[in-house]
């Protein structure tokens, strides 16, 4: 306990303690033929402040409007195993967190393999904001594909922990080209890869993936693909999709440097998630390194 109730009536028998106020005991229910309660400068109460009217009403308000909260997409200001977060740092962050998230659906997507390290870098004003809610959201995008939904933001940290996953999160006052920039590096025992991503308002936007520069928005069909820099690999996919009626609604082609050759990132959002026999066919196609769906 925090007291010892000998020591307490040692210390009012001697008059070094003036007085004393408890609510709770060494013992529950306590021994009322303990010396503790012959003195008259002791106060004991049973242990049910939180039962009075007043804080049961006070109680019921609360979590009345943390579920209020929680419907209209607002932090609760209650939670238990959540770091504590104000409201309008929460609407800052949000972006940023679903940003985050999306980021570590990717890399779960194309690494796959168990996950050994994540770092997360944040620059310029997101700095000094609450980074656990993000490397939460980050930890729950990698997480969720492998064990599905049923994993939050609450539980993901710990199961990472759980599983033996290294965490680092590093903090840069000022980032050179944009007002902030979130940097994730995920690592599993199949390969790493680096994100680099900012906000724009509500909006969020990938600007570069490994060393790719990309730059556009996680959301929706995405089939990201590397292949080789050359004719025709691109064509070769627009008539497959076309074939199988699958509708490309939009093309990142991200290119390392000015010349042609080496290999390149293709992003591709399209209106319907592709067959695993479609994403094989492309695979197969010449040129085409490897193919990977996600919806984002």
């Amino acid at each position: 306990g925090i007291i010892s109730e000998e020591a307490l009536v040692e210390g009012l028998k001697s008059g070094k303690i003036f007085g004393v106020g408890l609510d709770v005991y060494e013992n529950e229910p306590p021994n009322f033929e303990s010396p503790l309660f012959r003195f008259e400068n002791v106060v004991t109460t049973p242990h049910i402040a939180a039962s009075t009217r007043e804080a049961q009403e006070s109680v019921g308000r609360i979590i009345a409007e943390d579920i209020v909260n929680v419907a209209r997409g607002l932090p609760a200001k209650n939670a238990v195993n959540l770091p504590p977060i104000d409201l309008a740092e929460f609407e800052f962050l949000m972006p940023y967190a679903v940003l985050a998230e999306k980021m570590g659906k990717i890399a779960n997507a194309r690494l796959g393999g168990a996950i050994r390290k994540v770092r997360m870098i944040l620059s310029g004003k997101i700095a000094e904001k609450n980074s656990e809610l993000l490397l939460r959201h980050l930890l729950k995008g990698l997480l969720e594909r492998t064990l599905g939904m049923g994993i939050n933001i609450v539980s993901a940290k710990s199961i990472a922990e759980e599983r033996g996953i290294k965490m680092e999160i590093s903090k840069i006052a000022k980032s050179e080209y944009y007002e902030n920039l979130m940097e994730v590096e995920v690592e599993t025992e199949k390969g790493k890869i680096y994100f680099a991503g900012t906000c724009f308002g509500k909006e969020y936007r990938i600007l570069k993936i490994d060393v790719y520069h990309v730059n556009f928005i996680p959301k929706g069909h995405y089939i990201i693909s590397l292949h080789e820099d050359k004719p025709g690999v691109i064509g070769r996919v627009g008539t497959l999709f076309g074939r199988n009626n699958i509708n490309i609604a939009g093309m990142i082609v991200g290119r390392v440097g000015d010349k042609p050759g080496g290999v390149q990132l293709m992003l591709l959002l399209v209106d319907d998630p592709p067959s695993d026999e479609v994403l094989k066919e492309m695979m197969k196609l010449d040129g085409i390194i490897d193919a990977t769906y996600v919806e984002l």
